[in-house]
This record gives C-alpha cells, sequence and structure tokens, in this order.
C-alpha cells in the first residue's frame, strides 16, 4: 500500500540526477530550499500522470512543500478520489518532477505520476503550461536504491570503524540505511504495473502503449550512474568529516598550550607554532614507535604515535622558575646607594650589576618572561 496524500510524499532527492535529456546535475540542500521557496499556494503545480506538455488533466494540486534533510517532500489538496484510491494501492510506482530554472534556484512545475493508465474521471480540468521545463526527473529506480543503500551501510560501517557510533549515527543513521534498503525492496515489489482500467469514451480502443527495452549497457550505465553518485557522497562525507576532526584537534590542543603558558611550563615564544607542529605529526597505528620509560629494573617499554608523544611531553613539563626570582627581589636598582654585598676578596662588575638589576625588573613587569630572554630584551 502508498501512502496516502494526506501524509507528506517524497517528490525529489538531492545530489546527482540526470533529467530526461540525459543532462547530470548535482542538487543541493540550496537548490531543494530554493524549490520550497518559489512554491506559491496561489498558483500551485499540479498532480498529473506522466509528463504533460499542456491541455492534459490535473488530478490535484500541491499545497505544499519542504526540505527534509535531502529529499523534498510535497502534500496535495483537492485530489480526485479515483485517482487517490489508484495512488494508495500502488498502482502509480513512480514519481517524477518538471522543474523551471530561475534566477537564484527553481520552480516545480508539476509532479507526475508514473506507472499506470492514467483514470478517466469526468470535469477535470486541463492543465496549461507556457513553455517547455528545462529539467524532467523521475525519482524511484529500485537498481539505483538499492545500489545506495548498500555504499550507505559501508559507509556507516566506515564511520563507526574509525570514529564510533556516535559519528556514525550523526551522518549515516542506521535507520536512514534501513528506511533506503526497505525503499529500494518496495520498489522491487512494484516494478510490473497493476491492470487498470479506465471508463469507456466511446472512442476505438487505443493501441497499446509503446514499450522501451533496457539493454545490457542501459543497465551498466545506470549501475554506474548510482556508484558515482554513492562515490561523489562517500567523498563528500570524508571530507566534511577529516574538516570535523581538524577543527576539534586544533581547538583541544590550543586549550593545552594556553593552559602551560598560564601555569608557567611554556613561554609565547615557545608556544609559537606548536599547535601546528602537533597536528602535522603521524597519529595512526602505522607510525607507533617503541621506547623505554624509566631505567634499569623499572623500566617499561611502551608505544605511542609521534603526536601523543609529544603531547604527553607538553603535559608534563614542569613549572619554570624565573632565575633570580625571590633571592634578589630585594636588591637595589641602578643609582641605589646600598651596593651588591659580595664575598671576601670578591668585587662586583658595576656595569653587568646594573644589567642584572634591570632584567629582574622586566621580569617583574613581565611574568612569563624567563631570566635569559629578560636580560637579552634589557642588554
Amino acid at each position: 500500500m502508498g501512502k496516502g496524500f494526506n501524509d507528506w510524499i517524497e517528490i525529489f532527492r538531492g545530489g546527482w540526477q540526470t533529467d530526461s535529456s540525459g543532462r547530470r546535475k548535482f542538487f543541493t540542500d540550496s537548490d531543494l530550499d530554493s524549490i520550497v521557496a518559489h512554491h506559491d499556494p496561489a498558483d500551485p503545480a499540479p498532480a498529473v500522470v506522466g509528463h504533460p506538455r499542456s491541455d492534459d488533466p490535473a488530478y490535484g494540486w500541491v499545497s505544499e512543500i519542504k526540505r527534509a534533510g535531502a529529499s523534498l517532500l510535497a502534500k496535495f489538496r483537492d485530489v480526485a478520489p479515483q485517482f487517490e484510491s489508484l495512488v494508495r494501492e500502488g498502482r502509480f510506482a513512480k514519481r517524477s518532477v518538471a522543474l523551471d530554472p530561475l534566477d537564484g534556484g527553481y520552480r516545480l512545475r508539476h509532479v507526475g505520476w508514473l506507472g499506470a493508465a492514467a483514470p478517466a474521471i469526468q470535469g477535470l480540468a486541463p492543465v496549461r503550461f507556457a513553455a517547455e521545463p528545462t529539467h524532467e526527473f523521475v525519482l524511484e529506480d529500485p537498481a539505483a536504491a538499492s545500489i545506495l543503500a548498500r555504499a550507505l551501510r559501508n559507509l556507516r560501517d566506515f564511520l563507526i570503524e574509525k570514529f564510533g557510533v556516535e559519528t556514525a549515527d550523526r551522518y549515516a543513521p542506521d535507520w536512514d540505511v534501513q528506511a533506503l534498503a526497505d525503499h529500494s525492496a518496495e520498489l522491487r515489489d512494484t516494478r510490473t504495473p497493476i491492470p487498470t482500467y479506465t471508463a469507456p469514451t466511446g472512442d476505438p480502443p487505443m493501441a497499446a502503449q509503446d514499450t522501451k527495452t533496457f539493454t545490457q549497457a542501459d543497465l551498466d550505465a545506470a549501475a554506474q550512474a548510482a556508484r558515482d553518485a554513492a562515490a561523489a557522497e562517500l567523498a563528500h562525507q570524508r571530507t566534511a568529516l577529516e574538516a570535523e576532526r581538524r577543527a576539534r584537534l586544533t581547538q583541544e590542543f590550543q586549550a593545552a598550550v594556553t593552559a602551560a603558558i598560564d601555569a608557567g611550563r611554556l613561554t609565547p615564544a615557545q608556544a609559537e607554532g606548536m599547535v601546528e607542529f602537533v597536528l602535522a605529526l603521524p597519529d595512526d597505528e602505522q607510525h607507533r614507535f617503541e621506547f623505554a620509560r624509566g631505567a634499569g629494573s623499572q623500566a617499561t617499554q611502551e608505544q605511542m604515535s609521534p603526536r601523543a608523544w609529544f603531547q604527553a611531553f607538553v603535559a608534563a613539563l614542569p613549572k619554570r622558575v624565573p632565575v633570580g626570582d625571590g633571592s634578589d627581589a630585594g636588591l637595589p636598582l641602578e643609582g641605589a646607594a646600598e651596593p651588591l654585598p659580595a664575598p671576601a676578596g670578591y668585587g662586583v662588575d658595576e656595569t653587568r650589576l646594573v644589567t642584572h638589576r634591570k632584567a629582574l625588573e622586566y621580569q617583574r613587569q613581565h611574568p612569563q618572561t624567563d631570566y635569559l630572554t629578560a636580560v637579552r630584551a634589557v642588554g
């Protein structure tokens, strides 16, 4: 049983799509949002059978459109009851859309229902279109849906292996994978149209509709297109994950370096370029190295990646104690009358004493500066 018109019905999907003229285009979320934005309740898109050009009846009208992830969903109003019944019974297994390009996006021209003969319903107004649509797309291909389901499952397994279930649930939720697999199975079950009958019109019986035979080359091309779309989506997800991971590591290590500076374990000069350096270090199983921790009989062998070792090294740095801190705090500055005490038989180099006092004063004004840096700054 198909969905009724009281539910949201998927009519189009983002990603790589091929229109009826064989042109391929990648539809972004922004493209789908433009279709939603250009929906005019006063001039809605009709629900039709097939892809009419003009003067075909409208069996209903699109009342609402919204985007849910990469899918475009629609609700319908004023649907002919007989047509709704056929849709609910699954007679129209596929849906298609025609899009009119506009500045900055697209407008939905109509939603076409494919797979069965149009019901003969009296009193329906004809649909008249001003010009040919530029793009027509058919949604629902069982082979493509099956391939995409497998690709999404492989992507989820990869994310779980590399980053854990939480990340996998964010980018490839299990319920989405299962929904796509179920949808593929449903499409396979409804590929053969169920015979329908139209009301007699008194005209001679129409000739059987033309059927198209798909060659192996057609099937191979469809499968390749689905694989290309899945590969493009996988590459996009990997790029996004890597960017997110690098941003997180940058933030974490920058916080660690800042904490080390605040604690007096690093100077700002020592920390320059440290974040970029640690991110450039390898952090995988292939580059792990073994080293001894401790000495003698207490030594243990450990294995770490270069990045993990360096992070542990920075975290274990002791607090730096500036030379002269505390013990020389009471020495007189340059020009003071009181001389520096010296052991018997030794003298004091007045020039170096002045430099020493200036360096101490510089450290008082710049608490994070070590003694040698202060000497260089005042020398």
